[in-house]
């Protein structure tokens, strides 16, 4: 047995300068370990440094501490280390040319620990500490921190971080893995940059001339056929010639294939030396009697040339320059409608067994969703779906690592909006627009969440959040207060429960979620007008910054001295276990706690209410979806997996799910009958009002700094009386405006 450690490991780039003549970089980041205080994580070597297998020199550490433990790391029982390095260093690759000069390079940094196997050691990566969890957002702060502002012939295409595991199957002497089949394997940290040559720059600035030199070359078709004509043409093969020479110098030594400029200088030479071959003809006396003759010979030649020339390169153009002749559609569910038609019909079944393998992110959950799915086994008998699950809080990239690696499951839990839809366009999820019972079951806000640009469903919409106010009754019936209705009503209320000696709220600052979705999002949309309200933020007619947005901040700080004392320290698992004393009056949270409320078995009575809108203002319910199940598009189970989906758009599986998780809401058209009292008091909280999500998560997820770690941050620097509500709304717009477009252009009133 053994004892793996986890090192959650990080790098910012600061600046690369390329050598493509001899296949290398020069690359200055930070790089950081955190881990558990006995391992030493930093004892590292780079495995494509120049100087191969460089070591990393430990003891030059520009940081090197003992950290206190909060909610992103889990308390182990032992204090954590942390060390960051600034390295600067050459790095090697095998850069591939055969595309040159529309080629594309891959810049890495790999490292994996000198001694210890991924049994003792596995690298991480710091998604927290990076501050990024997507490759779109990794590639936004590359190039936000100008990381290749020296190197102007390139572009960024691409970045990602990733663990993965080198197989070394020396033993090195090792007896126990003698005769065992047994390899040495490390964990291995990936640090990928891929790079696009600027092909419009290569053009303009080498290949100008050229063009300029065939523009001569056929212009020649228009003199007379003689001698002259000979020695221009032959001047300009050899100034092709001695071009071509050039160009192919800016490339290592020693390539032994033709690239694609080559191919292209090929296409010239063909083109000259045809050209000269018709003016060697013409000057035979034959053909010079001959008018007519010539006369074709010149008239082929000036059709010829450009067409051959045009084909060529539009060829050329076609497959490495991104041009399309025809518009190409993506895969779309017209493709597969006859087959969802017949499944309509009389769905397909298999005698062959089948395992559907099924990954699901909430490990307490897995003895519930066995249950589940044990019903759809018996009306399925020849389908089993085990479940995978997996404790990672970073799920998203991870899942996107196996997809990209081939080793996904069949089908997966997914994550709403931007977090999940990069996925479907990089073709890795199935289009399911089509599936049996999907449109029928389920509207177009339930199935938003899970479709394309252009409207394609990828995911079977499968649980939902609501959001409210609990309360302890006992404290109000001994109080004689009234739910409030009002925002106005609310402040009150808490004022007086504050005054007889009660807390009126029970919410902590100290986890991230509980500043940001359980207060924040959870009052805005009463302030800025619920979904209609949101959209007009996304799309610019409104700015970040304006007087809804401060009012909703304003809401935050009216809310700040009814909090805890010291809220920043005290966590949302606590602020549950405050609640739960039954010394608090209220607590702003969401439905999933309704499981740990009853197991918490509070000695008072308690209630639900819906967060309140200010007086005269619509009220709004956030309502947000918490996941769906998507599809692999390479799964090798295709049609049973649709069974399964199927299955799930059910309206009477839905009511199923419903109760064996009291607090997450399926998002089926007929409502469900719910067992829990609870569950049902917060689904009466849509009755007569609107419903929208978290408003951070459909438009402002895409890159850093992301609307819900500003929301996050400037809820907490209000609450703890740092920033004014107005200062606030400012910090948010301009933190949006680096990069969410419409907050640059937004209409200021």
């Amino acid at each position: 047995m053994y004892k793996t450690n986890i090192v959650y490991t990080g790098i910012d780039f600061n600046s690369v300068d390329l050598d493509v003549k001899n296949s290398t970089y020069q690359m200055d980041f930070y790089l950081w370990f955190r881990s558990q205080k006995r391992v030493d994580a930093s004892d590292i070597e780079f495995i494509n440094s120049v100087d191969s297998f460089q070591k990393l020199q430990t003891d030059k550490a520009i940081v090197e501490e003992t950290v206190a433990l909060d909610n992103a790391i889990k308390d182990l029982g032992e204090e954590l280390t942390y060390k960051a390095y600034r390295v600067k260093a050459g790095f090697k690759a095998q850069f591939y040319f055969r595309d040159y000069p529309f080629d594309k390079q891959i810049l890495a940094v790999q490292f994996l620990h000198r001694k210890l196997t991924r049994n003792n050691l596995i690298y991480v990566v710091d998604f927290v500490g990076i501050g990024e969890t997507t490759k779109q957002g990794i590639l936004a702060k590359l190039e936000r921190n100008n990381v290749f502002s020296s190197i102007s012939d390139w572009k960024i295409k691409g970045a990602n971080f990733f663990q993965n595991i080198m197989d070394n199957e020396s033993t090195l002497g090792n007896p126990n893995l003698f005769r065992a089949n047994s390899h040495l394997k490390y964990s291995r940290f990936n640090a990928v940059i891929e790079i696009k040559r600027n092909t419009l720059g290569f053009i303009t600035k080498n290949l100008l001339p050229l063009l300029f030199l065939v523009g001569i070359s056929y212009l020649i078709m228009f003199l007379p056929f003689d001698e002259n004509a000979v020695i221009a043409i032959s001047g300009t093969l050899m100034a092709v010639v001695f071009f071509h020479l050039s160009l192919a110098s800016g490339l290592p030594d020693g390539i032994s294939y033709a690239v694609v400029l080559d191919y292209a200088f090929y296409v010239i030479y063909g083109l000259i030396i045809f050209q000269l071959l018709l003016v060697v003809i013409a000057q035979r006396e034959t053909i010079k009697e001959n008018e007519i003759v010539l006369k074709r010979i010149v008239l082929m030649g000036r059709v010829v040339y450009p067409i051959v020339f045009l084909i060529s390169f539009m060829s050329i153009a076609y497959i490495y320059g991104g041009v399309r002749l025809f518009p190409v559609q993506s895969r779309s569910t017209s493709e597969i409608s006859q087959i969802a038609s017949q499944n309509r019909t009389a769905p397909k079944t298999t005698d062959e067994k089948v395992t559907l393998t099924f990954e699901a992110w909430r490990i307490a959950s897995i003895d519930k969703i066995n249950r589940v799915l044990a019903v759809f086994t018996a009306e399925h008998p020849n389908i089993t779906v085990k479940i995978q699950p997996v404790g990672v809080e970073w799920y998203t990239p991870m899942l996107e690592f196996q997809l990209e690696n081939g080793i996904a499951p069949d089908v997966f839990y997914l994550r709403p909006f931007s977090r999940s839809q990069p996925l479907f366009e990089a073709g890795y999820l199935e289009p399911l627009g089509n599936l049996p019972g999907l449109k029928e079951n389920f509207d177009l806000p339930a199935r938003q969440p899970w479709l394309s640009e252009n409207g394609e469903s990828y995911a079977v919409p499968f649980r939902t959040i609501s959001h409210g106010i609990y309360y302890n009754l006992d404290i109000f019936k001994e109080l004689n207060l009234a739910v409030p209705t009002t925002w106005e009503a609310l402040l009150t209320t808490a004022q007086a429960i504050k005054k007889a000696g009660y807390l009126p709220f029970a919410n902590g600052i100290k986890t991230g979620v509980a500043a940001s979705e359980l207060i924040f999002m959870n009052l805005a949309p009463n302030f800025i007008g619920g979904r209609e309200g949101r959209q007009k933020y996304e799309s610019g007619e409104r700015c970040f910054d304006d007087e809804h947005v401060v009012a909703a901040f304003q809401a935050v700080a009216d809310l700040a001295p009814f909090l805890p004392d010291n809220p920043e320290k005290i966590s949302l698992e606590q602020s549950k276990q405050l609640f739960l004393q039954g010394k608090v009056a209220m607590f702003i949270d969401h439905s999933l706690s309704i499981s740990a409320f009853a197991q918490g078995k509070p000695d008072f009575k308690l209630g639900i209410f819906a967060m309140p809108a200010p007086k005269g203002q619509s009220e709004y319910v956030t309502y947000h979806p918490d996941f769906g199940i998507g599809l692999n598009a390479a799964s090798k189970h295709k049609e049973e997996a649709k069974l399964l989906l199927e299955w799930l758009t059910k309206p009477e599986t839905g009511e199923l799910l419903s109760n064996e998780f009291p607090g997450f809401f399926t998002m089926h058209k007929k409502t469900p009958v719910l067992r829990n009292k609870y569950a049902r008091d917060f689904l009466a909280l849509n009755e007569g009002r609107e419903t929208d999500v978290r408003w951070a998560f459909p438009k402002l997820m895409d890159s850093s700094p992301n609307g819900k770690a500003l929301m996050q941050k400037n809820t907490e620097a209000v609450i703890m009386g740092q920033k004014t509500p107005q200062e606030a709304a400012e910090a948010l717009q301009d933190g949006l405006a680096q990069w969410f477009k419409p907050a640059q252009r937004c209409i200021r009133k």
